[in-house]
């Protein structure tokens, strides 16, 4: 795909701006935050190239507001579990199915998960509302408020995460935790609302990590034995670790 234009000057907007569609169009990157240059943790996320892509949402199906818990206590990590074989500019794509899966076929409103991850590291906001901002998507029963929802999208109880998935699922959360003043290795005391397919029932305190799989949470597999797997790389990169380098291929 072409290669990144960074535009900084959007401030809060999102990837749902029509200017913002405009330059996506023709392989224009967006930072999402301007003040992502004057932080520390968030110098390094825009650094590293864990980028924002626009992905082209249709607002008129969305048919709620953002709601925003006071504060960020966790963050937990998904798969789509859906197809593992897609190129670069097919991501948007499926971004754009899961939303109208999730807010016309479930009546969710609004896509579930905060930030969804592809297997080449591109990197899409979600549920509206900012992505500096504490919106509470719909990803894990019990457990939206306080939460990020971020999904790796593939099925990964069939593959491992590539490495630039890993990575910028890492430098994102060190980013977005930092601006919430959490440490990556910390645990998270969270009270559930109760549902379903909770593990804690309504009213109860869990205590895990603060980057946890939705398993931890909810009975489900997800995010995939791969994907849970990649966690303690995913919480050392969010706390600063170096990125992996990606695999070299065999010689012919």
């Amino acid at each position: 795909f072409l290669g990144p234009i960074v535009v900084a000057a959007l401030g809060s907007a999102t990837r749902r701006d029509v200017a913002a569609l405009v330059l996506a169009a023709v392989g224009v990157v967006l930072i999402a935050d301007v003040q992502l240059a004057a932080e520390p943790a968030g110098m390094a996320f825009a650094l590293l190239a864990a980028l924002f892509w626009a992905w082209g949402a249709d607002e008129s199906i969305r048919c709620s507001q953002p709601v925003y818990s006071p504060q960020m206590r966790g963050a937990i990590v998904h798969h789509t579990a859906g197809s593992n074989d897609y190129t670069p500019q097919q991501s948007a794509e499926i971004v754009r199915g899961i939303y109208a899966y999730h807010a016309r076929s479930l009546n969710w409103c609004d896509i579930g998960y905060n930030v969804l991850i592809d297997k080449y590291g591109q990197i899409f906001e979600g549920a509206f509302g900012g992505l500096d901002r504490n919106v509470e998507g719909t990803h894990t029963g019990g457990f939206n408020k306080e939460t990020l929802g971020v999904s790796m999208i593939g099925n990964l109880e069939e593959v491992p995460p590539t490495a630039a998935m890993v990575s910028a699922t890492g430098k994102f959360l060190r980013w977005r935790l930092g601006k919430a003043g959490l440490n990556p290795a910390g645990t998270a005391t969270l009270t559930s609302e109760g549902f379903a397919g909770t593990k804690f029932a309504a009213g109860t305190q869990s205590n895990l990590p603060v980057i946890s799989g939705h398993r931890d949470y909810n009975s489900t597999s997800c995010p995939g034995v791969h994907g849970y797997a990649a966690l303690t790389a995913i919480r050392a990169l969010a706390g600063g670790a170096p990125p992996a380098p990606e695999p070299t291929p065999p010689a012919d």
